[in-house]
């Protein structure tokens, strides 16, 4: 006779989500307490030393404001004057490729997002022969990254130089480091990708916590002083529209730029691979390559009329300035750049950013423009997937309000919502004349930690070719807030909403 099968009762019982039955949890109860309690102990530990540090880790403000209010006489185009007021920080190295003079004669092409994006950069790679520079927040270890360090590592081979930085945060885990040094065996210079605490072992360099927080966010592809692409474009599936899981598509937004503008970002690339570079070598030889890097790039700048590609531009023989902001020099030239685009604009304003949480000098120079009269429209993403606490979309919407009170047309993307993809442009318009593409986001990190780079442009044409865009493609996977939407995310009537916004805008200046 068999014996009746004893109940365990420390067992979980199986979960139901959605009406779908999930595998029980085959975990004695007791060890799940305890469990419990050790997570719940280590949580509420680390978020003690969290606002312990809080002090350490926040933001450095830094003078940002244009020195005087006589810039408007200049006009909107006044940014592409070569005496325009900037600020200049004491410690810029070299303003020249910081805030170079306006290049005449620029071609720019508009590039459309996603696989046609990409398919363009690969017909610009293929074209290099004296050097290839790359410069990018995320290169993924996938099949848009292999397929990028496969171009690259054939260039190696036909004597092309090639150079690569990637930012240090996010990339330390095996999978990703794996194809870096497999890039670095083929030949590939590579800098910037190592975790930014080995600075600690640099004797003649310890870094703050501010500057352990600080990221290099400036995004360049350039080949042979002819070709260059800025944008937001990261290297990775989920940019370049194929293989990447449903959901995790991201609309950006770039331009390739001919003429003298590249060898502007030549220069602010090559200032940054020695950087990085120079901290490197700064270590003991055991913690870096020890095949030294010499100051300088083995490569010969090409003719810039040289292997035109079958490109149709959007226009050509056009202005373009390069403005880059590096906190760790206590730069803002970008945010001077669009105070004053916004101040001295007088009919319309498209701003298309993935994150919209501005200082009040910021947002109340958008409030002024829609109470004199300009039609600004702001689009923004608040899905955020990626943000796992979700205090983006909730500081984001805290600024609807005021704006909509104002005129201000805002549109919040929905695809991210809806598991269609994410919003990650960085584009504006001023009006109908002078479009800004580049990698600047309206947040404190990029105001105050972020090295950005932007290119402005001032082209009728290029402004027509984005904003058609955006109206045909961006508004179509919006929605335009009401005013009582915005009235109830300004102060959400929730206790934990309340609380989640309060500690958001607390912690917002380093997030």
């Amino acid at each position: 006779m068999e014996n009746p099968p004893k109940k365990n009762r420390g067992l979980r019982r199986p979960r139901e989500l959605d009406g779908r039955e999930k595998l029980p949890y085959f975990a004695p109860m007791r060890f799940a307490q305890g469990r419990r309690s050790r997570g719940r102990l280590g949580w509420q530990i680390g978020l003690v030393l969290g606002v312990a540090l809080l002090p350490a880790a926040c933001v450095k403000k830094f003078p940002i404001a244009l020195p005087s209010l006589d810039y408007r006489a200049y006009g909107l185009k006044g940014i592409f004057r070569d005496d325009f007021p900037f600020f200049i920080s004491a410690q810029t190295p070299d303003p020249g490729t910081a805030i170079p003079p306006t290049r005449w004669g620029c071609g720019v092409k508009v590039l459309p997002e996603g696989r046609e994006d990409f398919a363009v950069r690969e017909l610009v790679m293929q074209s290099a022969e004296h050097y290839l520079y790359l410069q990018n927040y995320i290169f993924a270890n996938d099949s848009t990254g292999r397929a990028t360090a496969g171009i690259m590592a054939e260039k190696v081979k036909a004597g092309v130089g090639v150079y690569v930085v990637v930012d240090a945060y996010g990339k330390l885990s095996n999978f990703h480091r794996t194809l870096y040094a497999e890039m670095r065996d083929q030949g590939i210079q590579m800098a910037g990708f190592e975790p930014k605490a080995m600075t600690f072992l640099s004797p003649n360099y310890v870094p703050t916590m501010r500057e352990l927080n600080m990221r290099y966010h400036e995004k360049y592809l350039i080949v042979d002083d002819t070709y260059g692409v800025v944008g937001g474009a990261n290297i990775a599936d989920s940019y370049a529209g194929v293989g990447a899981a449903p959901g995790i598509e991201l609309r950006d937004q770039d331009v390739l730029l001919t003429g003298p503008i590249v060898a502007d970002l030549r220069r602010a690339f090559e200032e940054n691979f020695n950087d990085l570079k120079w901290l490197e070598q700064s270590r003991p030889a055991v913690f870096h390559d020890r095949k030294k890097f010499a100051n300088g790039f083995k490569v010969r700048p090409g003719s810039a009329s040289a292997r035109l590609l079958p490109i149709e531009f959007t226009d050509e023989n056009v202005p373009v300035r390069l403005l880059r902001s590096r906190p760790r020099y206590e730069e803002s030239y970008i945010y001077q750049g669009y105070l004053y685009l916004i101040r001295t604009a007088q009919k319309s304003i498209l701003l298309e950013n993935s994150y919209y949480i501005p200082d009040r000098e910021l947002n109340d120079a958008l409030l002024s423009a829609a109470r004199r009269g300009v039609e600004v429209t702001l689009i923004v993403d608040v899905g955020k997937a990626r943000d796992k606490l979700q205090m983006q979309p909730i500081m984001i919407r805290h600024y609807y309000l005021p704006l909509v009170e104002a005129g201000i047309k805002v549109y919040e993307w929905q695809s991210t919502l809806r598991g269609e993809g994410e919003l990650h442009g960085k584009l504006s318009v001023f009006d109908g004349e002078v479009a800004v593409v580049g990698s600047y986001n309206f947040d404190p990190r990029c105001q105050y930690l972020n090295s950005e780079n932007v290119a402005v442009i001032d082209s009728q044409k290029v402004s027509r070719a984005l904003t058609d865009y955006v109206l045909a493609h961006d508004l179509a996977r919006s929605e335009l807030i009401s005013r009582e939407k915005a009235e109830a995310n300004r102060y959400p009537r929730e206790p934990t909403r309340f609380i989640r916004l309060s500690w958001a805008l607390m912690v917002k200046d380093y997030w």
